[in-house]
């Protein structure tokens, strides 16, 4: 065989290979489970645009104000892995999308200036819309539009956010249960939650409603994006593209580490575990080894009458090797019951928001001190001992006062502590008791001795079980 017909022998059969190839990427498994249907808010999308990934980045929004807009319509499995670009031979027709496209300029913006108009729609249709076509209601170009566009306007998330009172704020941070709650109202399904930290500040991104194949709503799961959301941080949903926002529940980066007294929280992890269920449907909790034992949620230096300070020092951020040596202790005192969420990330945010604040007191000078403190300060103050002494003791159905509980603490320590509770399903349960102490570590009165969260003139419900 001469050298000509060996390299055309060659070619074809590379040509043989390739086209194996592209027939295995082009025979994708679009096999699913649920439907998601995300929206975002796309003030944080502008930030996220202007000032990370293209800064200086020009912006388009609808004209409604508090519109949210459509991120996409994605066929999912149950484990969130999604089937993608199920079908390369079909992309997107613009000259069909015409007709739709004053309603897509509104529903399903392209907040983005400077990319080609048609491009985030094309993108979606190619990635999502061609893995749900084996449902009739998507099993076209238009239909796949039509149908968000019609979700976007069924389920207005602007409205149910402002239905329950949360409304755009540049400095108010609100918590995950907030938002689940203002579109479960409305939807009666769990939603998803899902944030976007710029510089610092958490904000509120996403926002999920799920579906199974028959278009029936139902629970997302989690509730909480946990890999984007710190639930132990407030969640700011901007007004401004303007990125001077300030979160005053997050005391971001203030150098002011001025306070009056320090607060020690203890919490109850059956309360706890219960919340994170009811954020999070199907999480799973971690307990410490003791039963019936109280978990510290932190240290706090607290000004009188106000928030903070908070985040002190933004050049000295956790470690895990600052916690190490205490690491065995720290599981069972400073329990972090979320359990899908990352193992250090409860002592992280705690080191960074109000340890990097204490340590202006020598007794909490480093890390160290200030987790050691937080043990030492959990086997002194054993809550367990103290409401047991008084016979006040979990149960699920009993009824007892926020004074019984004052009362039964107050007994040990000679000072009046704080009663914090979480209420959810109509029922008020017990979630933590503080006790506070002056600069030179003597317990002091804590003032008000019950939270704003408890109804003093309802009885309180002190679990035991999840």
């Amino acid at each position: 065989m001469d050298s000509k017909n060996v390299f055309l022998l060659l070619c074809l059969c590379f040509h043989q290979v390739y086209l194996s190839d592209i027939k295995a990427t082009n025979e994708t498994d679009n096999s699913f489970d649920i439907l998601v249907l995300s929206q975002h808010w796309p003030i944080t999308q502008c930030k996220l645009w202007t000032y990370v990934t293209h800064p200086g980045g020009k912006c388009v929004f609808p004209e409604k104000k508090n519109q949210w807009t459509l991120h996409g319509i994605w066929p999912m499995s149950l484990d969130y892995d999604k089937p993608m670009f199920c079908n390369d031979s079909w992309p997107l027709d613009r000259e069909l999308m015409k007709s739709l496209e004053p309603d897509l300029d509104q529903a399903w913006t392209n907040v983005y200036k400077e990319e080609e108009h048609y491009y985030f729609w094309n993108h979606e249709w190619t990635k999502h819309g061609t893995c749900a076509i084996v449902l009739e209601p998507f099993d076209s170009q238009l239909k796949y539009f039509k149908t968000g566009i019609e979700w976007n306007r069924k389920y207005p998330i602007g409205d149910m956010l402002e239905a329950a009172g949360i409304i755009p704020s540049d400095s108010k941070g609100f918590t995950p249960r907030d938002l689940v709650a203002a579109v479960k109202a409305k939807t009666d399904k769990y939603p998803g939650v899902v944030c976007q930290k710029i510089n610092g500040v958490q904000f509120l991104d996403e926002l999920h409603i799920c579906f199974d194949k028959q278009l029936n709503v139902i629970d997302c799961s989690p509730a909480v994006n946990t890999y984007t959301c710190d639930v132990f941080e407030g969640i700011i949903y901007p007004a401004t593209v303007l990125h001077d926002a300030q979160s005053a529940t997050n005391e971001k980066a203030t150098q002011d580490n001025d306070f009056d007294i320090l607060v020690f929280s203890q919490e109850w992890p059956v309360t706890v575990c219960k919340f994170w269920q009811q954020l999070s449907p199907g999480g799973q909790c971690v307990f410490p080894d003791k039963e019936d034992q109280w978990t510290v949620h932190g240290i706090w230096p607290s000004k009188l009458g106000q928030k903070g300070p908070g985040f002190c020092n933004e050049s000295w951020a956790f470690e895990p090797e600052f916690v190490k040596l205490l690491e065995q202790d720290l599981d069972q005192v400073w329990t972090n019951v979320y359990k899908e969420t990352e193992h250090y990330s409860f002592w992280e945010h705690e080191w960074d928001r109000h340890g990097t604040c204490a340590t202006t007191l020598q007794p909490f000078a480093t890390p160290h001190k200030f987790f050691s403190k937080a043990i030492e300060w959990h086997r002194t103050y054993f809550l367990t001992d103290m409401l047991e002494a008084a016979n006040i003791y979990p149960s699920d159905d009993e009824e007892i006062y926020a004074d019984n509980i004052i009362n039964a603490v107050k007994a040990d320590t000679g000072k009046d502590p704080m009663v914090v509770c979480k209420y959810f399903d109509g029922v008020q349960f017990l979630e933590e008791i503080r006790i506070c102490f002056d600069k030179e570590l003597n317990v002091i009165d804590c003032s008000p001795t019950v939270y704003k969260t408890c109804d003093v003139s309802r009885w309180i419900v002190f679990p035991a079980s999840p």
